[in-house]
């Protein structure tokens, strides 16, 4: 099955495109933004 579902990616996804590139993109920036605000709320929750 795992076989199966990265050669179905790899045949449907193998041509690039601007819409999973700005969603790549947009998810990066996104996850990097997000990590202060974790380390904040830790930080204040922790006691």
């Amino acid at each position: 099955m795992i076989f199966g579902c990265i050669g179905f990616f790899r045949e449907k996804l193998s041509q690039p495109s601007p819409k999973m590139r700005y969603l790549s993109d947009a998810s990066y920036w996104l996850y990097l933004a997000h990590l202060p605000l974790v380390f904040g709320l830790q930080l204040a929750l922790q006691d």
